[in-house]
């Protein structure tokens, strides 16, 4: 097995002390020798805690799968953010401009449908969240599939978390009336 390289050092440390791998001397070792001894204690686990709250790991393939793949968090360079960052502001003026083209800068819609169909799978960015969501209202997206962004699990229940506190605030009122206060 083989750890991406694409997950930081920082990250293997969290996970390390997360599915409490029991690494000596963990923030001493460089990311190279950190990767191979991580390796070694999971070949040599049977089975791993789960995590349900930071990185939503249920059981030891789960984990060598995530460790597998790219970082999920690192996919964009800072170019591909731009355009994705750009994609995502060009929809949210489509949508401003009460979705005219002309505006927009797009010469048709299967244009602007491929660029969504493009940024989608960067749902954990918040202007291509809101972008998508702008296009989702529009009435010409009726005979096309509907766009949903890809969100990683971290993403999900932050934003779970902060739809749950925004629903916990509790509103107050004031009322006004006329009273008679007596005094004795």
């Amino acid at each position: 097995m083989e750890i991406h390289s694409s997950h930081s050092k920082k990250e293997l440390v969290d996970i390390a002390s997360v599915f409490a791998l029991g690494i000596p001397d963990i923030v001493d070792l460089n990311k190279s020798e950190l990767t191979k001894e991580m390796v070694f204690v999971l070949e040599a686990l049977a089975e791993i805690p789960p995590d349900e709250t930071y990185f939503f790991i249920k059981d030891k393939k789960e984990l060598l799968d995530y460790l597998k793949n790219p970082n999920q968090s690192k996919l964009l360079t800072i170019k591909e953010k731009t355009e994705v960052m750009n994609t995502a502001k060009n929809l949210i003026l489509y949508c401003r401009s009460n979705y005219f083209l002309a505006r927009s800068g797009y010469y048709d819609f299967q244009q602007l449908y491929e660029s969504a169909l493009k940024i989608a799978k960067y749902g954990d960015i918040p202007s291509v969240r809101r972008a998508l969501t702008m296009l989702e209202q529009d009435p010409k997206m009726s005979g096309f599939t509907k766009i949903e962004p890809v969100i990683s699990k971290k993403t999900q229940k932050a934003l779970k978390d902060k739809k749950m506190l925004a629903q916990r605030k509790l509103t107050y009122s004031f009322v006004r009336k006329k009273t008679t206060l007596y005094f004795d």
